[in-house]
């Protein structure tokens, strides 16, 4: 049984229509399987007990009759007493912005566009979320957590000259919204003129809300099923075997997931409210450990059991994006990506566009404002042809109405300077 209750604001100002909306769900999820049968999984949002007591009894019928033979092992931890990490994920200074999330004082952020004759729209997000999973043993986890976004997107009388700054966060108080405006605006004053220069392979210079963009596919690719049992992630290796132990990237990449992270924690439980603590996923560029769902989990012997990383963090130097750029020769700077997707699950190929700034950088430093490119490119390749990588930080991944659920999982990713990088043809973003 899951039972989550989320409200969350939403406040989106352009120059032509102002948008604010508030809501909130609850639901009860569930859940029945029988050994190895078919899962039955229901959600309501009616709670009564008469309501609950015909529910409960037909989901145990379907769940016993349908198909399907018990092929795993009863996991070792369905019993016994569950220890939760502690984690503060709550912060009542969201709750407070969300509360008040119509009298956010626009005028100040939008202050320094309008002064460069700018257009602006914003977006401000922020939720509250509780979480409770109690099984048939009555073991119970919970959780409470709270995350707000601050984008805002400028551009001026020629609409290919378009910049985009945001933030992402647990706690209010941290999101700075005058650096937020004032990166928008600086990227979109340098995009007043933009020319083309041809696709081809780049020394890519990626800001950090890129490179979240580029890698938010990748926590499939450390599922053991996945890996194991199909195939069909880039880290496996026929026959049934996978890469755990092997380089994978360049050492300086780190890929961990913590409850407790300050920037990108999470509930300190699984789906289906098994405990999950700190897990390193990737250290010095070696494949360190994959997700093991409970009943995979149990019949290959391994403890504890997991989901692949729900958020996570990707680390890390310490180089600036100033460094890189004074570094580069001739490359492309990425203020951002949109509309990135998964092509091939087993190289982790995806496509996108560049968007919201992109810029030539010749001889160090930032030459022109160029056209937008589409690119093709795999996270696994890139990630071998690292020149410099900065601090990570709790990128802010965005709002498009209708394209997408909100919020996305949290990614604290760094800034990156990679060799080679695909970009394959123009693209009409702005």
């Amino acid at each position: 049984m899951v039972l989550s209750q989320h409200a969350q604001g939403i406040t989106r100002f352009g120059p032509k229509r102002s948008l604010s909306m508030d809501g909130g769900t609850v639901e009860l999820k569930l859940i029945a399987d029988w050994g190895g049968r078919m899962t039955v999984v229901l959600g309501v949002n009616q709670l009564d007990d008469a309501t609950l007591q015909t529910i409960v009894p037909y989901m145990e019928r379907v769940a016993k009759a349908g198909p399907g033979v018990p092929i795993y092992p009863e996991p070792v931890s369905r019993v016994g007493r569950r220890e939760y990490q502690p984690v503060q994920l709550w912060h009542e200074r969201s709750i407070d912005a969300l509360q008040e999330s119509r009298t956010v004082p626009l005028d100040g952020i939008l202050r320094d566009a309008r002064n460069a004759s700018l257009r602006s729209a914003v977006f401000i997000g922020t939720s509250a979320e509780t979480t409770c999973i109690m099984d048939s043993a009555a073991q119970l986890a919970y959780g409470e957590q709270t995350y707000v976004e601050l984008t805002v997107t400028s551009w001026g009388q020629n609409s290919s000259a378009a910049g985009w700054g945001g933030q992402a966060a647990r706690d209010w108080g941290r999101i700075n919204a005058e650096a937020v405006a004032n990166h928008a605006v600086t990227i979109a004053t340098r995009s007043a003129q933009v020319s083309a220069v041809e696709p081809g392979k780049y020394t890519a210079i990626l800001e950090s809300s890129a490179v979240a963009q580029f890698v938010r596919w990748m926590p499939g690719a450390f599922d053991a099923y996945s890996t194991l049992s199909t195939e069909a992630t880039p880290f496996s290796v026929s026959p049934h075997s996978s890469r755990v132990g092997r380089q994978v990237f360049d050492p300086r990449i780190t890929i961990r997931s913590d409850p407790d992270d300050p920037d990108g924690g999470f509930y300190p439980f699984s789906s289906n409210g098994y405990p999950v603590g700190p897990i390193t996923w990737v250290s010095d560029g070696v494949l360190r450990n994959l997700a093991y769902a409970p009943e995979f989990g149990a019949m290959m012997g391994k403890s504890p059991y997991s989901d692949p990383p729900f958020s996570f963090r990707l680390g890390g130097g310490l180089a600036t994006i100033d460094e890189m750029i004074a570094n580069c020769k001739r490359g492309i700077y990425v203020n951002r990506f949109f509309d990135v997707e998964l092509r091939d699950a087993k190289s982790g190929v995806v496509s996108g566009v560049t968007h919201d700034g992109c810029f030539l950088v010749r001889d160090g430093k930032i030459d022109r404002a160029i056209k937008n490119f589409r690119f093709l490119e795999s996270p696994w390749f890139a990630f071998n042809k690292l020149d410099m990588i900065g601090v990570p930080r709790a990128a802010a991944l965005g709002y498009t109405p209708g394209a997408q659920s909100w919020p996305l999982p949290m990614i604290v990713a760094p800034p990156v300077m990679v060799r080679d990088f695909n970009f394959v043809g123009f693209a009409d973003a702005v």
